[in-house]
């Protein structure tokens, strides 16, 4: 329980569920993807990012699943 007046951690159920729904979305794309679609990803989230088009995390209504892909691996700790 946390101290009087801190904040509860409620908040964070809604974004640890998203990023498991991501999970299973991700792996079924991977395993239906080849090399060539994954790099055609890469090229496509480097073509947003430099445009300044990557919505804020959890705004992807509009993009594809490929670039959300490689946008969360990009974000994956290197230990990861």
């Amino acid at each position: 329980m946390p101290p009087s007046g801190a904040p509860g951690l409620g908040y964070l159920a809604g974004k640890v569920f998203e990023l498991l729904s991501f999970f299973e979305r991700g792996l079924s794309l991977m395993d239906a993807s080849s090399d060539a679609d994954l790099g055609l990803y890469v090229v496509a989230y480097a073509a947003a990012s430099c445009a300044g088009e990557l919505p804020s995390a959890g705004a992807w209504h509009g993009v594809t699943a490929g670039v959300e892909l490689i946008w969360r691996t990009h974000m994956l700790h290197p230990v990861a």
